[in-house]
């Protein structure tokens, strides 16, 4: 990958960050009900989801998140 095509994708990661952390944020608070736990799965599901987001359709990003969050939590 050339260093335009990593800016771009990190970008564009950082921008669905923006968007979609606090939902995440505060589903995995709801599992875990720990602050730092929380904050914790949240860094968790946003690096797992960095690997695959370019293969996603952006109106699942939500949804695809929410579930990870929700999977990490109940693994655990």
């Amino acid at each position: 990958m050339q260093n335009d095509d990593k800016s771009m994708k990190w970008k564009r990661y950082e921008q669905i960050y923006r968007i979609y952390a606090n939902d995440v944020y505060r589903v995995c608070l709801h599992y875990s009900q720990d602050k730092q736990k929380a904050a914790d799965d949240t860094e968790r599901v946003f690096t797992e989801f960095y690997h695959e987001f370019e293969d996603a359709e952006s109106d699942q990003f939500f949804a695809l998140l929410i579930s990870k969050a929700k999977s990490l939590a109940e693994n655990k």
